[in-house]
């Protein structure tokens, strides 16, 4: 019954207009002389006529209508239960519901990739930072098995480190998707940022006895101090991590240039996989073999030198060591 008012409602604008074209016959038929019984005749037969297409049009809106109900329970998920259509304005909202379907379903997609990206993420990240809290736990057990020889309080700070290393570093992962709200652009002194990073790590150079080669220089930056100091450790964290006991990293700016130089001697990148280190989870060869890597830290350094504006790119060489550079130049890459 609801759908039939619905009906009656829908097409009501047209209920004067039958009236009118029927009065307008009746009156010409009347004008002409024609008798009153034919006239009722025609009346009727056009009235008979006018009912016979009306009940032809309900049948196909009712059934447009119960297509409209199926496709409302399905529309999250399906829109083939839209009905076919012959109006032109019926074809461009049904064309918009596609759009906006299309545009929920690539939506959904991306969230789903992300979702798996960060389940993929988090159980690496598991697994790694089991290894220092298992670290721990031996160094504890050799301490009260009276067992505990070398440096021990050094070994334990080293492990302790270890663990705020892998802790900083997902709390970085979280806090990248909303770093446009916790970003400070301002003025700062290079040197001074590569100087925080290297104070960092200077118990892990001294541990490992790993020569550091800092050399001086005077570069101011427009950028984020806190992002860039990130940047800065994760770089430095994956020269120490494949760096041998004994090698030597080096930190410095090129003559006239707002590029830092990060140079490690470390076992350096298979030529395979240089091309791609920034990809998100990509662990490589290096990180697969040796099983330190979460395949996350390349990926925010170049997530976050992307927002900043500055360039980030890698030279290796397997065997000989890697370099990273770290392009401030941001005049010159906006005007690109």
């Amino acid at each position: 019954m609801k759908i039939l008012w619905d009906y009656i409602k829908e097409r009501a604008g047209l209920l004067p207009c039958i009236i009118l074209m029927e009065a307008i016959a009746f009156l010409a038929l009347w004008l002409q002389g024609t008798e009153f019984n034919n006239i009722s005749y025609a009346v009727g037969l056009s009235l008979f006529v006018l009912v016979i297409m009306a009940g032809l049009d309900f049948a196909k809106y009712s059934y447009k209508r119960s297509k409209l109900a199926q496709a409302k329970n399905a529309v999250l998920n399906d829109i083939s239960y839209l009905p076919d259509t012959g109006s032109p304005k019926e074809k461009e909202y049904q064309e918009m519901v596609r759009i906006l379907f299309e545009k929920k379903e690539e939506e959904e997609a991306k969230a789903r990739s992300a979702r798996q990206d960060m389940l993929d993420f988090y159980s690496l990240w598991v697994h790694q930072i089991k290894t220092p809290i298992a670290g721990l736990h031996l160094l504890l057990q050799a301490q009260k098995d009276g067992l505990a020889q070398g440096d021990w309080n050094t070994r334990m700070n080293m492990e302790v480190f270890r663990v705020e290393q892998y802790v900083e570093l997902v709390l970085s992962y979280l806090r990248m998707e909303d770093m446009g709200r916790d970003m400070v652009l301002k003025t700062y002194d290079l040197n001074t940022i590569a100087r925080q990073a290297v104070k960092k790590f200077s118990r892990e150079f001294l541990y490992r006895k790993i020569h550091l080669n800092f050399s001086e220089f005077q570069r101011t930056i427009l950028s984020d101090e806190k992002w860039i100091l990130l940047v800065l450790e994760q770089i430095l964290s994956n020269a120490l991590k494949y760096t041998p006991e004994g090698g030597s990293i080096s930190i410095g700016c090129p003559a006239g240039q707002k590029v830092l130089v990060i140079e490690d001697t470390g076992i350096g990148i298979p030529p395979e996989d240089l091309p791609r280190v920034f990809e998100n989870g990509f662990t490589g060869y290096n990180g697969r073999e040796n099983k330190k890597s979460t395949g996350i830290g390349l990926y925010l350094c170049k997530t976050i030198m992307d927002r900043l504006n500055h360039g980030i790119r890698i030279e290796s060489e397997e065997g000989k060591g890697t370099k990273v550079y770290l392009d401030f130049e941001r005049e010159e890459r906006i005007n690109e």
